[in-house]
């Protein structure tokens, strides 16, 4: 704890002292004091207030030795252990920080013939005595209803003050049960008091760590259709730090493939959710250039390089499905599945599928890969399901007559400006139906 110099008024007596110097001046003489004297006595008052301060903040001092950070692993489990009843086995011990100042451990202690806990412990090894700064029972209110049976990582959380920090361990099942992260629990290390707190997590298989004093959660998102995305992000997140008592969310990424500490030092002093959005916008733009050049394999690995930055870009997804399309190469209808499932209500989107659906022979062996990855990929998500059950599942060409019909569907035929592209819809669909279609 820092100690604070304060600031002490003079007491009573001094105040009298002054006074009775002033008092005894005028008895014993009829001149005023001078100048010189009334600052001699000022300076006089202050050494006094002064040695009273230092002796105020030398009581307000906590007794017991200097701090003296431990040398080693053993030094530390032995300054813990100091801290606690005999017989309580620590078990593993999960470091904060550098391990000078405090670690953290799961317990069973036994009171009389019966085990309790298990209690997750916070001490303090800074000096030779350990200190029990923390005990929480979980009981009943164990993470994910599970009580934990090990200790993982130690986490340390700056907080919104340096001088509070929260510090937290990961929480385990059983070894060998295979079960995730159970969660992440500790203690606000407050001035006046601590408090116990659990990280929040948004997915039960979210992942922990800490970047800048912050606290990152991140978890995979829906591949897809198994590999139909190819190296396109999967991994999603959040920033988290906390301050006045509570998590605040600070930041947030979607879908990202570049690591996350490329991520950051790429970001720079951007947020990560503005990095991503101002590199994918970057990275289109340029594969747009390049396609009107007719630069079409330059604008797809633009295209593909901002995949990786946001893998759930369907505005991403859809130009190079359109750019496979117009490039003859059967993966387009793939690519426009995705893009589809990301934006199922995208009336763009629904019409280039079914375009490329309609000229897709699954008889051809490539063709035929790139069909049944749209049936995974649609039959995947709830929102996008229904276009692939019963008949229109069987092959391309009934599946681009039921996406023509569902966008004739839920457009209106009084709308103006849609008539023109209504019509060729209309077309289309007379198109499957022709004799040449079959073919």
């Amino acid at each position: 704890m820092t100690l604070r110099a304060r600031l002490v008024r003079p007491s009573g007596s001094l105040l009298l002292f002054a006074a009775g110097l002033l008092l005894s001046s005028c008895r014993a003489r009829t001149q005023q004091i001078s100048s010189a004297q009334f600052e001699a006595i000022q300076r006089q008052l202050a050494a006094q207030a002064s040695e009273v301060a230092v002796q105020a903040d030398d009581d307000a001092k906590p007794p017991g030795p200097t701090p003296l950070p431990p040398r080693d692993d053993a030094e530390r489990r032995a300054r813990a252990a100091k801290a606690l009843p005999a017989g309580v086995d620590l078990g593993n011990l999960a470091v904060v920080g550098n391990g000078t100042r405090w670690v953290m451990a799961l317990v069973a202690p036994k009171r009389g013939d019966a085990t309790v806990g298990p209690n997750l412990l916070l001490l303090d090894v800074s000096s030779s005595d350990g200190v029990l700064l923390g005990e929480h029972d979980f009981g009943q209110s164990a993470p994910d209803g599970k009580p934990p049976a090990r200790i993982g990582r130690a986490l340390l959380i700056d907080a919104a003050s340096r001088d509070e920090p929260m510090v937290l361990a990961e929480l385990l099942p059983a070894e060998g049960t295979g079960g995730p992260l159970l969660g992440a629990c500790g203690w606000w290390l407050r001035r006046r008091r601590n408090m116990f707190s659990c990280a929040p997590r948004l997915t039960p298989t979210s992942k922990l760590d800490v970047h800048d004093g912050e606290l990152v959660e991140s978890w995979q998102v829906d591949p897809l259709g198994g590999g139909a995305t190819g190296n396109a992000g999967r991994v999603s997140g959040r920033v988290l730090r906390f301050a006045d008592g509570q998590w605040q969310e600070s930041d947030n990424f979607r879908c990202l493939g570049t690591p996350l500490d490329q991520a950051w030092k790429q970001a720079g002093r951007q947020t990560l959710s503005t990095w991503q959005q101002e590199t994918v916008r970057t990275l289109t733009r340029s594969a747009t250039h390049a396609a009107g050049g007719l630069e079409t394999e330059a604008a797809s690995a633009r295209l593909r390089d901002a995949l990786v930055i946001d893998g759930c870009a369907p505005e991403t997804w859809r130009l190079l499905g359109r750019l496979e399309f117009e490039a003859g190469k059967p993966d387009a209808a793939r690519t426009l599945a995705i893009a589809l499932a990301l934006a199922p209500r995208d009336d763009g989107v629904l019409l280039d599928l079914a375009d490329s659906l309609a000229v897709l022979r699954p008889e051809v062996p490539a063709q035929r890969e790139s069909w049944h990855d749209v049936v995974a990929v649609l039959g995947g998500r709830p929102t996008t399901r229904s276009w692939v059950d019963g008949a229109a599942g069987r092959n391309p060409r009934a599946l681009a007559r039921t996406l023509y019909e569902s966008y004739l569907a839920r457009t209106s035929p009084e709308d103006e400006w849609l008539q023109a592209r209504r019509r060729r819809v209309e077309e289309k669909l007379a198109a499957l139906d022709a004799p040449a279609a079959r073919r």
